[in-house]
């Protein structure tokens, strides 16, 4: 049996109310702080942070113990207990005003987009972002 060695999840983020992207584009916001949060039986934990690259791009990668566990316990396949955040409101007025005065965590769920196999460590669970929701700070 092959087991998931690591976890990439993918995603972006928008300057709009909800940190949602438009279907065409939109502008991504660049230098802000996101973490990957996951969930188990024995309680809450981060499993990774990144930061936005200039085009507002989310790419978080991971090998966490604890969560590749997770990922081959008996969750169906496509769930995956992770939320990746984002806490508002941003440090610059500058970057993004509309979320620059938000005070609430930006929050979305992953779900899996298959795996891949890389060379250097195996086999891969991939995600991507499902959409962010506001919960309350």
């Amino acid at each position: 049996m092959v087991s998931v060695r690591g976890l990439t999840v993918g995603g972006r983020l928008c300057c709009t109310p909800t940190g949602n992207c438009p279907v065409q584009g939109g502008q991504g916001v660049a230098g802000v702080p996101v973490s990957l949060n996951c969930s188990s039986p024995v309680g809450s934990f981060t499993a990774g942070q990144g930061t936005t690259s200039a085009n507002g791009t989310i790419n978080i990668f991971t090998t966490v113990p604890a969560l590749l566990t997770l990922l081959l316990s008996s969750f169906p396949s496509n769930i995956i207990p992770c939320v990746v955040t984002v806490q508002l409101p941003l440090d610059s007025a500058a970057i993004c005003p509309v979320l620059s005065t938000a005070n609430a965590t930006l929050a979305s769920a992953i779900r899996s987009a298959g795996t891949f196999l890389n060379t250097t460590i195996g086999l891969v669970q991939n995600a991507t972002l499902t959409g962010f929701v506001a919960v309350s700070a």
